[in-house]
């Protein structure tokens, strides 16, 4: 195998407006979970593997003992407005030409499924904890930056670089005239963030007009902010002490 090879499971009949959802391993794993919890939640039909010799030289061992490669797949949830596709995966590029080559690729599809609007989904890591985190915007036109702005995620609070295919997919799909967005949940980055997941899972639940089912990832929330309370308290009790001792001037 050399580049990256789409392999069609079944044919896709007539899409109605479709949205590319990409969740790919990143910070925070919002964008995985997220992804999986849509294709779970919303009963999305797998149409498509994705292969690449750009992806990390690893097998897969599964539970009957079988191997096989690493891989990225496309999911459709038939929805009543739109169609969604969901791009979900175990790995992205572990090379610059690999990203982009991979980004072209799934452009093609998009072009030759007449995607209409990207979305690709990402943490902004802060290195704080957060209790009630923020949805970061980066768009790839005005137009849309400003509709977007409307639905209360925030644009021009972020900033430097968005490694991987989260920034690299949609920079590269304004010049296919397809509009674009990296949505970043707010997030500590130091673990999976459940709570800014859901907060991009009630994002998208009403951007798509769709009824997703929260309860388990509310579930997931309430032992998320557990854990962050634990460690607040940790710190608090760790500043306390170094106060409370002693200095001394040599």
């Amino acid at each position: 195998m050399k580049g990256t090879e789409i392999v069609l499971r079944k044919k896709l009949g007539k899409l109605r407006n479709p949205l590319l959802i990409v969740g790919l391993p990143g910070v925070g794993f919002i964008g995985r979970v997220v992804a999986k919890y849509m294709i779970d939640k919303l009963k999305g039909e797998r149409f498509a593997d994705i292969y690449s010799s750009h992806f990390p030289p690893h097998a897969i061992m599964t539970r009957k003992g079988i191997l096989r490669l690493i891989k990225n797949s496309l999911y459709l949830i038939k929805g009543k407005k739109r169609d969604v596709i969901i791009l979900y995966g175990e790995t992205q590029s572990v090379t610059t030409e690999g990203s982009y080559e991979f980004s072209a690729r799934v452009l093609e599809l998009c072009r030759h499924l007449k995607v209409t609007e990207i979305m690709t989904i990402g943490g902004y890591a802060t290195g704080k904890l957060i209790k009630e985190p923020r949805i970061f915007g980066a768009a790839n036109s005005k137009k849309y930056l400003n509709m977007l702005k409307q639905k209360k995620v925030v644009f021009g609070k972020s900033f430097g670089a968005i490694a991987g295919m989260a920034g690299l997919l949609p920079a590269m799909a304004k010049a296919e005239k397809i509009r674009s967005v990296c949505l970043m949940g707010e997030t500590h980055g130091g673990f999976v963030d459940a709570v800014a997941s859901s907060r991009i899972l009630e994002f998208l639940e009403l951007y798509l007009d769709v009824k997703i089912d929260m309860a388990e990832i509310d579930k997931a929330v309430k032992i998320n902010e557990a854990v962050i309370k634990k460690v607040e308290e940790e710190i608090k009790k760790q500043v306390s002490e170094t106060v409370s001792k002693p200095s001394y001037i040599r």
